[in-house]
């Protein structure tokens, strides 16, 4: 692990300082050619206009003793720095007091020089001085004795010299890149451990959940993709932890529900009388309750295992009237000697999965009944308070002590000894509420009875309250 981080760590900052090093020099050869073409611009330039100046000057002379208009242009202009005047005559070569001597006592240049019989731009290459950028300029005229005479004026400017100076600013760009190279390496270093903070906390954190307890989260800071990252972690873990918990509950639940009735099973048939046939037709009859009993304990454990998966709900859009009107029908035939009222109802729309919805009243239904006497009256209703959709069932039992409200809907609790269900029943009932993003709870209860209520949200349509009317199973 430690390996791993150190290498992506590693990894970003060779990337980051290569891409930089890339930047560097591509703006560095870009740079050294754009200045390069533009020195060489320049100098083609300067020797235009050397050699423009001399035509004008050229232009005031009558043509003789061009020897004399070679020496007066040499001294009358000034060349550049690195640049330098020639003239060149039959048998004399003519440089500035400064001296030209590299190029003017070689003869491959003189004749190089004298070779053009019309203005030309020219390079020479001199082996102490590299290249040399040239303007020629031959002029026709006559000496000093009336003689005719080709003359030629030279413009030389060392290329190398200025390009010397070019290369000095490369080196201190080189040095100034290297330098900045260390620096983003450094904080490229530095960065990226700070950016992959969250994941090795991310990793640690891993590293010490354990199989038993996921409960702890990983902190998250900012609104980036690591943070995102973090948050989708989270939300797994805490996916883990109800799955976890949800397995543990389910396994307390078959532990404590299921070990009475097979409890029972056994001893009756430890004790069973095989040539006794009427003990074996009532332990028959026995032990297929008890399977019974056994079936709908699975069934109401499965249940609650499921609630908190994506699948456990199929909704669509629900009238809790007609709701209402289902389960009353339902509970005239499986609760006799009761009477079930249809409150106030109205038409309140939720988007509820019907099935599960009816299971929860059934189940309210199922415990009024059970702490309900009998020709007792069991109220059934819904309406509408804001966004809030609410149904319920009021009994006629023996009330629920305040303390025992909240912790009803637990599994495995119950207010009263009056009803000898699974206790799971109130358990599902939240289950399925909380299922629907609602709640189930206590509503009111004294000694004349308790009203158990189911809260969903509500959607935009409701309709004109109806009567109830009394319905007797």
């Amino acid at each position: 692990m430690t390996e791993s981080r150190r290498s992506l760590r590693f990894t970003i900052t060779v990337w980051v300082t290569t891409l930089t090093a890339l930047g560097l020099i591509a703006t560095g050869v870009v740079t050294a050619i754009v200045g390069t073409s533009a020195i060489r611009i320049r100098i083609d330039e300067s020797l235009a206009r050397e050699i423009g100046e001399f035509r004008e000057l050229a232009s005031r002379h009558d043509g003789s003793d061009v020897e004399g208009l070679l020496r007066q242009a040499m001294e009358e202009n000034v060349p550049d720095e690195h640049e330098t005047f020639i003239g060149f005559l039959p048998d004399v070569t003519l440089v500035p007091a400064e001296g030209a001597s590299t190029l003017a006592d070689d003869a491959a240049f003189r004749r190089h020089v004298l070779g053009h019989t019309d203005p030309a731009y020219s390079s020479y290459t001199v082996a102490e001085v590299g290249e040399v950028r040239l303007a020629i300029m031959p002029v026709d005229g006559v000496d000093e004795h009336g003689q005719p005479e080709r003359v030629h004026f030279v413009v030389a400017y060392f290329v190398a010299k200025e390009l010397s100076e070019m290369q000095e600013v490369v080196w201190v760009y080189v040095a100034t890149g290297l330098l900045a190279l260390i620096v983003v390496a450094a904080a490229a270093w530095l960065i990226s451990s700070a950016v992959l903070a969250p994941l090795r906390a991310l990793r640690d954190t891993s590293n010490r959940i354990s199989g038993s307890d996921i409960s702890e989260r990983i902190a998250v800071t900012g609104s980036d993709e690591v943070a995102q990252l973090t948050t989708t972690v989270n939300s797994m873990l805490d996916r883990l932890q109800e799955a976890l918990d949800s397995q543990r509950n389910m396994l307390d639940d078959v532990g404590h529900e299921l070990r009475t009735p097979i409890t029972v099973l056994r001893g009756h048939l430890e004790l069973l009388d095989s040539a006794d046939p009427a003990e074996v037709a009532a332990t028959r009859s026995l032990a297929l309750d008890e399977v019974d009993r056994m079936s709908g304990l699975v069934g109401d454990l499965i249940t609650l295992a499921k609630y908190r998966r994506p699948d456990f709900l199929t909704c669509h859009r629900v009238n809790l009237a007609d709701i209402v009107t289902d389960v009353i029908d339902r509970a005239q035939v499986v609760a006799s000697g009761h009477t079930f009222t249809a409150g106030v109802l109205n038409d309140t729309w939720v988007l509820a999965d019907r099935h599960r919805l009816v299971q929860a009243v059934m189940q309210l239904i199922d415990n009024a009944v059970a702490v309900s006497c009998a020709e007792s009256r069991i109220s059934i209703g819904c309406d509408r308070i804001g966004a809030t959709a609410r149904i319920w069932v009021r009994d006629a039992g023996p009330g629920i002590r305040p303390a025992d409200r909240d912790r009803i809907f637990e599994r495995n609790t119950r207010a009263t000894s009056a009803y000898e269900g699974t206790g799971l029943g109130l358990a599902i009932v939240s289950a399925i509420a909380t299922a629907h993003r609602g709640r189930a709870y206590v509503a009111e209860s004294d000694a004349t009875g308790t009203t158990m209520m189911i809260e969903l949200p509500a959607l935009a349509e409701t309709g004109v309250a109806h009567a109830g009317a009394a319905r007797r199973g």
